[in-house]
């Protein structure tokens, strides 16, 4: 089980009589977008579908924890806003929601993208092939997933915040 992550400009409908609103993004795919090895799934497209557990080890390692989780990162009763985080209210408040994403939400994860940068150095962004064995995998291999998923937010939160009416990142 995992997160749908979908970044783009947010559509919606619903029915006021019955009190139903549902928010989606619509797909894109561009060919100037960041692609990596062995993530065929994604390709150049604003969708990305990582484990619970990766985005949430993801998210602590590269800085972005407040803004996606808050605090606690508990939902029950409610999420809990960080305070040196500039969102009072986390992306992932609301599993399956949506957010609406801000310039301050693109500026945090390109600023994420150039410490990880100044960290890690130059290295190839991507993911271990499938058939990889542990032992077998570069001592660089979580630092090279890092990067990727950070290219791929950082591209796709700028080109949505600049190119969309209703730039939203939608999780379900």
């Amino acid at each position: 089980m995992g997160y749908t992550l979908v970044i783009g400009n947010a559509c919606f409908d619903g029915d006021k009589a019955d009190a139903y609103l549902r928010v989606w993004a619509t797909p894109e795919a561009h060919d100037a977008a960041p692609t990596f090895p062995n993530d065929e799934m994604t390709g150049n497209g604003n969708m990305r579908s990582p484990s619970y557990s990766v985005w949430t080890d993801f998210c602590r390692s590269v800085g972005l924890y407040g803004m996606f989780y808050g605090v606690n990162g508990r939902r029950n009763p409610y999420m809990e806003g960080d305070p040196n985080c500039h969102r009072e209210t986390p992306i992932l408040a609301d599993h399956p929601g949506y957010a609406l994403i801000t310039e301050e939400d693109a500026l945090a994860i390109h600023q994420a993208l150039e410490r990880h940068i100044s960290k890690h150095g130059n290295l190839e962004a991507g993911f271990r092939g499938w058939t990889e064995k542990e032992d077998e995998a570069p001592d660089d291999a979580e630092a090279c997933a890092e990067r990727a998923r950070l290219l791929w937010l950082d591209y796709w939160a700028s080109w949505a915040v600049e190119n969309c009416e209703w730039p939203v990142i939608v999780n379900s």
